[in-house]
């Protein structure tokens, strides 16, 4: 177990834009001139000991949900709720005010203690296809390699296909974990027979989990088929730090094959909705 620091995480996002081939060719990529072109937004999202409270607040259900909205796929970390019910409740007010329906794809409950994480993965149904998902088998406790297993899953996104896999690290063990993902990637590729993906999640990739000391010992760092979107000066938290702790990692060939357009950044939520620090802690 360790102890929550008291932390306002905001969202990393990656704005995907595909320009489409006609609906004969069914992929995505880099079309002639005059094709459709359409843009999808994926994020990284840690809700911070998220259970039942929050989802019984309206204040923070609401913004929560505002937070969801602007997503086309959404990695959620940190779901407390030993019940189950209280991701369903949120994907319930989501698709409640939303005009477009949401699906989900939640993980077991996750850790090698009595603390349990499980991950979830939110997504427009109309946007994306979940083709495929398992959590990673890292192995029998407690001599397996993560606190909480990757969540891998295989979608569609306006037809372009390609691998999902999320994390939220141990914060006592984040450079061994980090070196952990390149087998998943491997894995997630001899799953499914395609070696584009998106790697994202609460790395806690800066500040005390990881110095900059450390950062040149990640493989997927040194590797030059992975692209990582969430630079290191970027603050993907907040209430008086500044760390990098969310990233986006890419490989090389989808971003600059199939991914035109390309952004990426932090959605500071609580300069967006104009709230203060007790409220946007109420959020995550």
């Amino acid at each position: 177990m360790y102890l929550l620091n008291p932390v306002l995480w905001r969202a990393a996002w990656l704005t995907v834009a595909l320009t489409l081939l006609s609906a004969c060719g069914g992929q995505a990529g880099l079309g002639p001139d005059g094709a459709e072109s359409a843009a999808y937004r994926i994020g990284s999202f840690n809700l911070r000991n998220f259970g039942p409270s929050r989802v019984d607040d309206p204040v923070a259900l609401f913004n929560l949900v505002q937070i969801l909205k602007r997503y086309d796929l959404v990695l959620l970390m940190e779901i407390r709720d030993a019940s189950g019910e209280a991701p369903m409740d949120l994907l319930a007010s989501l698709n409640a005010v939303s005009d477009d329906a949401y699906a989900m794809v939640l993980s077991e409950r996750l850790g090698r203690s009595s603390y349990k994480e499980q991950y979830a993965l939110v997504y427009r149904s109309e946007a994306v296809q979940v083709l495929d998902y398992f959590t990673y088998d890292d192995g029998v406790e407690p001599y397996d390699q993560f606190e909480r297993e990757p969540l891998v899953a295989y979608v569609d996104m306006g037809g372009l296909r390609f691998n999902v896999i999320g994390l939220h690290s141990d914060p006592d063990n984040v450079l061994y974990e980090l070196n952990r993902l390149l087998p998943v990637y491997q894995d997630s590729v001899l799953n499914s027979g395609d070696p584009d993906a998106v790697l994202l999640g609460d790395f806690n990739a800066d500040c005390d989990y990881l110095g900059k000391e450390e950062l040149p010992y990640v493989l997927l760092r040194n590797d030059a088929d992975f692209v990582w979107l969430i630079d290191d000066e970027q603050d993907t938290t907040s209430s008086g730090t500044d760390c990098a702790l969310d990233r986006i990692v890419v490989t090389r060939d989808l971003l600059e094959s199939q991914m035109s357009d390309t952004m990426s950044g932090v959605f500071d939520f609580q300069s967006a909705y104009g709230l203060n620090d007790d409220m946007a802690f109420d959020v995550s």
